[in-house]
C-alpha cells in the first residue's frame, strides 16, 4: 500500500485520552521470495601468503592466485557457492540486511560482514577509498551540526552499486516523497547514516552521507528518518542499531527520568487534597473507557504501551474501572488497520456515558506537518510497503461522544503540532472537557529510552516523557490519596519537573467550556424550533394542517428517533424510525379540532445512538382567527 500523498480527512478528531508515541522500524529480515527483499554479493578469492584476500577486480594483488573451489555460505541463506577457476563467485538471493559471508579454501577460513541492499549486486573486495577513509569524511562532513560524539554513525560493509535508490524512509517534514531527498548513486558509493538524535522518535533530524569509493566525494543529504534503499528499510529500529555490525558510533541516548518525588511539596504530603471529577450532578461509577494503540513495533513504543496499561489504571492511576481495547502491527502486513482503530473508538465512543471518560493512548511515529504515522504490521519496515498515516485520516469526532472527560496526550517527535490540528478539528460538545497534552513542542523531536538503554542501566524502557507522566502520576497519588481526571494539569506540571529536559517541552491545552459534564452532543436538528398558527373556528376544514416538522441526522452515525405529542388534539405523523447520516425525515402535523383555540402544547423528539442521547421540544401555540 503506497502512502497517500493529499492529507485527507482528520484522524482522531475527538479521542479522549490520546498518547501517541514514537517511531522506529526494522531493516533485517528473513528468507523471502520478494524480489525487493533479495540481494546479491559478488567478488573474487584469491590466496595470498596463506591468506584469503577478496577484491573486486579478476586481477590478482600481488604476489597472490585466484582461489578456486572454495566454499562460500551466507547466514540467513540456505546452500552454498564455489568459486570458480579464477576465484569468482556471486552468491544470489540473500535476504537484504546485516549478514555474514563464511568463506573457506586453501586450508584456512574467513568471515566477511555484508550490508545486502535489496535487487542489487553488491561488490565485495577493495576500494581506492576504503570505509574507514569513507567514515572519517563522513564525520567531517556533519561537523558542524553540533557534538559528533553524540550522534549515532551506522556505515554500509560494502559500497552502494550504481543504480541504488536512497530516500529518507519517511519522505520530507510533510511525510511526501521528495525528489530532493533522493540520491540515485551513478557509481559505486559509500553510505553513512547520521542519526544527530539516536533514541528519539522519528522524525528527527539525520543526514545520509555519500562517499564516491574512486575519488573520495562528499555528497550529504539532511533528512528527518531513517534510509529506505531501493523501496527496503535499513536502521530503523534504534534497538538493532544499538548493537549492529554496521555500527561505528553509538551516540548519546536520552537518560531515563528519576522519580519525580522530590518535586511533590512537604505540605502536599502533610495535607492531602483531591480535586473531585467534574461530572453529571448525581452521577455514579463513573467509568474510563481506554483505546490503547501502539503504531510501531519499535521495543521502546511497546514498553511504554505496557507501562500505561499497567500504571495508568493500576492502583495509583487513575480513579474509576475502566474497560480497555488495544491495537499493536499484526505480524502480516495489514491494509486495514486504520479502519479496525476507527472501529475501536466507535466502539467505546457509543459505550460511553455522560460521566465516564474516553481515554485514548497511541504510540507512533510523528512529522514536522503534524500527521502522525501507523505501521502496518511488524514486517512492513523490511518489505516494500509504506506505513500508512493514522492522522489526519480518520474522523474520530468526541463532539459525538457523551463522555464528559475526553483527553488528547501524544508522545511523538514535533507533537505539537498534530495537537494543535486536533484541538482545532475536534470541538467539545456543551459541557464536555477537552484535554491535550503533547510530549514536545511543534519544532521538538520526542526521546525514547530503548531497551538496549534498559540492558545497560537496568531501568524501565519507553519514552522520556511517557515516564516522566506516569512517575508524576504515582507521586501525585501517593501524596493526595489517589488521583483522578481533574488533576491532570499537576500532574502534567510534575512530568514536566522530572523531566528537567532543555530539549523536549511538554505542552498542554485545556478546552474546558466551564459548563458541568453532561450535556448531550447534537445528533439531528429540527425545523421549525417553535409552530405559531392561528385557527378560525367553523371556516377552516378539519383536521388542520400545521407546518411540517423536518429531523436532518448531521452525526456521522445511523441514529434512532421518536416523536411524540404532548397533546391528543394534535397529529404526528412518522412517529419514529431511524436517519442515516445526513439523511432528513419529515413528520407531517396537523390540528383535530376537537378544542377551541387558544392552546399551548409541544412536540417532543428524542433521537440516541449508543449511549449519546438527544432530547428536543417543539413549542405549539394555536390562537384562535380573527
Amino acid at each position: 500500500m503506497k502512502r497517500r500523498s493529499v492529507f485527507g480527512s482528520l484522524l482522531m478528531a475527538g479521542l479522549a485520552f490520546l498518547i501517541f508515541w514514537g517511531c522506529g522500524g526494522g531493516g533485517d529480515g528473513g528468507s523471502s521470495t520478494n524480489p525487493a527483499l533479495l540481494g546479491r554479493a559478488e567478488g573474487y578469492a584469491f590466496l595470498q601468503s596463506g591468506i584469503i584476500v577478496l577484491s573486486n577486480s579478476p586481477t590478482p594483488p600481488a604476489g597472490a592466485t585466484a582461489l578456486s573451489g572454495a566454499t562460500i555460505t551466507v547466514d540467513g541463506k540456505s546452500g552454498s557457492v564455489t568459486t570458480d577457476s579464477t576465484g569468482h563467485f556471486t552468491v544470489a538471493d540473500v535476504p537484504v540486511g546485516q549478514r555474514k559471508l563464511h568463506l573457506s579454501g586453501g586450508g584456512t577460513t574467513l568471515d566477511v560482514p555484508l550490508t545486502v541492499i535489496g535487487a542489487a549486486t553488491i561488490p565485495i573486495g577493495t576500494f581506492v577509498v576504503s570505509r574507514t577513509q569513507a567514515i572519517d569524511a563522513a564525520k567531517t562532513a556533519v561537523a558542524g551540526l553540533g557534538s559528533l560524539a553524540n550522534f549515532q554513525i551506522l556505515a554500509a560493509q560494502q559500497p552502494l552499486p550504481s543504480g541504488a535508490v536512497v530516500k529518507p524512509a519517511l519522505g520530507d517534514d510533510d511525510g511526501k516523497d521528495s525528489t530532493a531527498l533522493t540520491v540515485t548513486t551513478a557509481t559505486a558509493q559509500w553510505f553513512v547514516f547520521v542519526d544527530q538524535q539516536p533514541g528519539a522518535r522519528f522524525q528527527h533530524p539525520a543526514v545520509f552521507v555519500f562517499i564516491d569509493a574512486n575519488t573520495g566525494a562528499v555528497t550529504t543529504r539532511s533528512v528527518s528518518s531513517w534510509p529506505r534503499i531501493n523501496s527496503v528499510h535499513h536502521y530503523s529500529d534504534d534497538d538493532k542499531n544499538a548493537t549492529a555490525q554496521d555500527l561505528v558510533q553509538v551516540g548519546t541516548r536520552k537518560v531515563l527520568p528519576t522519580s519525580g518525588s522530590q518535586v511533590v511539596s512537604d505540605l502536599q504530603r502533610i495535607k492531602p487534597r483531591l480535586v473531585t471529577r467534574d461530572h453529571v450532578a448525581g452521577a455514579t461509577n463513573p467509568k474510563t473507557y481506554a483505546l490503547l494503540i501502539d503504531g510501531n513495533s519499535r521495543s521502546d513504543m511497546f514498553a511504554d504501551l505496557d507501562n500505561v496499561q499497567r500504571q495508568l489504571f493500576g492502583p495509583s492511576g487513575l480513579s474509576g474501572p475502566s474497560e480497555i481495547k488495544t491495537w499493536s502491527p499484526p505480524e502480516t502486513v495489514n491494509l486495514n488497520a486504520v479502519k479496525q482503530i476507527k472501529i475501536l473508538f466507535d466502539d467505546i465512543c457509543a459505550k460511553a456515558r455522560p460521566e465516564d471518560t474516553v481515554l485514548i493512548y497511541i504510540s507512533s511515529h510523528g512529522s514536522k506537518s503534524g500527521a502522525i504515522y501507523i505501521q502496518q504490521g511488524i514486517q512492513s519496515d523490511e518489505s516494500v510497503t509504506e506505513d500508512d498515516f493514522l492522522f489526519p485520516y480518520i474522523d474520530l469526532n468526541t463532539s459525538k461522544c457523551a463522555a464528559c472527560h475526553v483527553i488528547f496526550i501524544v508522545d511523538t517527535c514535533y507533537a505539537g503540532a498534530s495537537m494543535v490540528d486536533m484541538a482545532v478539528k475536534s470541538p467539545p460538545h456543551a459541557g464536555q472537557k477537552l484535554t491535550y497534552i503533547a510530549a514536545s513542542s511543534s519544532a521538538e523531536t520526542s526521546g525514547g529510552i530503548t531497551r538496549y538503554a534498559h540492558a545497560r542501566t537496568g531501568k524501565a524502557a519507553g519514552g522520556v516523557f511517557t515516564n516522566a507522566f506516569l512517575n508524576g502520576l504515582k507521586d501525585f497519588s501517593e501524596a493526595n490519596g489517589g488521583a483522578n481526571q481533574g488533576n491532570l494539569q499537576r500532574i502534567f506540571d510534575d512530568a514536566v519537573k522530572i523531566m528537567d529536559s532543555t530539549t523536549q517541552h511538554p505542552q498542554t491545552v485545556f478546552k474546558w467550556d466551564g459548563m458541568m459534564c453532561g450535556a448531550a452532543p447534537t445528533l439531528v436538528t429540527v425545523t421549525p424550533t417553535e409552530i405559531i398558527e392561528k385557527h378560525t373556528v367553523g371556516s377552516t376544514s378539519c383536521p388542520q394542517t400545521l407546518p411540517t416538522i423536518s429531523l436532518k441526522n448531521i452525526s456521522d452515525y445511523t441514529v434512532s428517533y421518536s416523536a411524540s405529542s404532548g397533546s391528543s388534539y394534535f397529529n404526528l405523523g412518522s412517529g419514529s424510525g431511524s436517519l442515516s447520516p445526513g439523511q432528513s425525515k419529515s413528520l407531517g402535523l396537523s390540528f383535530n379540532c376537537g378544542k377551541v383555540p387558544p392552546l399551548s402544547s409541544s412536540i417532543s423528539i428524542s433521537a440516541s445512538y449508543g449511549s449519546i442521547n438527544q432530547n428536543l421540544s417543539i413549542p405549539i401555540t394555536l390562537n384562535s382567527g380573527p
